[in-house]
């Protein structure tokens, strides 16, 4: 709930100026020497750098509590792709859920369009490439990470990271279970967009080159579910009208039924 400050960080291209820095204020360095800055796009209209912006507070999320520690440091070779994979999958939910909602929001199309256009949704060059090269779990970098929850996302809802992030919530409380190896921290990513999703997606990235433990995936699934669900409930409204049409205002959004 509180505030969350950017602010913009000049300086000369000494290394000394991040292009993007998470925290609070989240730094987003401007170069006094080329035209190249995190805080605006240094062409054309001058947008703002919404995907730095994005990618940043996704940083911001999930770089604080016990249970992003247990997961993001239980692999010993793939804390980068995760850390960074999953700020960038917290910026691409940003854009889909502000341009499912702009017409709420009292969001531009113009603007809507230049979100969109700050990531490659629908496109995998990073994944295509990977699995061109044999699909090698070691071999797996960030893009392709988020190259992959891209594919998920579209078929299934982008709506289901909600869902998914909601792993690492309550963040001051640790998992039941234990995270300290690659496969036991990739089998913890498939149950969690697995339960997110609804639907058992290890096959799919078992073919992806994800090394998933089965045995072990069963014996956290009713942690992992119940904690991706926690903030999903089902409402159920009963009218004795049987024959007359009405409608039921969810999330400020007309629900009709008879």
């Amino acid at each position: 709930g509180d505030t969350l400050f950017l602010v913009n960080d000049p300086g000369h291209e000494d290394g000394t100026v991040p292009y993007g820095l998470s925290g609070n204020p989240i730094r987003l360095g401007s170069s006094v020497d080329i035209p190249n800055s995190g805080m605006i796009v240094c062409r054309g209209f001058g947008f703002p750098q919404w995907f730095v912006y994005f990618h940043e507070m996704g940083h911001d999320f999930t770089l604080e509590g016990n249970k992003p520690g247990q997961f993001f440091f239980g692999g010993a070779k793939h804390t980068v792709v995760y850390v960074e994979g999953l700020a960038t999958a917290l910026g691409m939910y940003v854009i889909k859920m502000i341009e499912e909602r702009s017409s709420k929001l009292n969001i531009s199309d113009y603007i809507v369009e230049s979100l969109m256009a700050s990531w490659h949704f629908g496109s995998t060059p990073s994944l295509d490439r990977y699995l061109k090269n044999g699909a090698h779990y070691d071999e797996m970098t960030p893009d392709v990470l988020d190259e992959m929850i891209d594919v998920i996302c579209t078929k299934y809802g982008y709506d289901s990271l909600y869902r998914f992030y909601s792993l690492f919530l309550p963040r001051d409380v640790p998992f039941t279970f234990t995270v300290d190896s690659d496969t036991k921290q990739a089998t913890v990513f498939v149950a969690a967009l697995s339960a997110a999703t609804g639907v058992d997606l290890r096959s799919q990235f078992k073919k992806w080159g994800f090394p998933i433990d089965d045995n072990y995936y069963v014996s956290i699934w009713n942690e992992v579910n119940r904690l991706v669900n926690q903030r999903v409930h089902n409402l159920i409204v009963n009218l004795p009208l049987s024959n007359s049409v009405f409608w039921v205002k969810v999330d400020g959004v007309n629900k009709t039924g008879s």
